[in-house]
């Protein structure tokens, strides 16, 4: 079975069995894509980060703008003109449990902020997050 994974307001993301197991994501640190240099704006529909598809918005793909915490590289959902996101697809076996992780923040540009996110497999939301995150 292959389930749909949506990610907003992410950096770098996890998706395995059981802590420790192997990722189940292709690039799931974004690493792999396009030449970034500082930042370079992704369309809706774009391919440009290896693995993922750009939905909703446009997307920042940071290079060295923003420190990233795994890796060199990250993404800014909450790029102009509002917030993006990115999916990606992978296998699942049925009545199995995965354990979903991310790191989030907030752009250091802006300032501490009210930053969203909301993880979403096959189009339903398992989880919604709106706090304060810091840069």
């Amino acid at each position: 079975m292959s389930r749909g994974l949506m990610v907003g307001l992410v950096l770098g993301v996890m998706v395995g069995t059981a802590y420790g197991q192997p990722n189940l994501l292709t690039n799931g640190s974004l690493e792999v894509g396009v030449d970034v240099g500082t930042h370079v704006e992704l369309p809706v529909g774009s391919t440009g980060i290896s693995g993922w598809l750009v939905i909703v918005d446009p997307i920042d793909y940071i290079g060295t703008m923003i420190p990233a915490s795994d890796g060199n590289r990250c993404v800014d959902l909450n790029a102009s003109p509002s917030s993006g996101g990115i999916a990606q697809s992978f296998a699942t076996i049925p009545g199995e449990t995965y354990n979903v992780s991310f790191d989030l923040t907030s752009n250091e540009m802006t300032g501490p902020a009210a930053r969203p996110v909301r993880v979403q497999i096959d189009g339903g939301t398992i989880y919604d997050y709106s706090g304060v995150c810091q840069p």
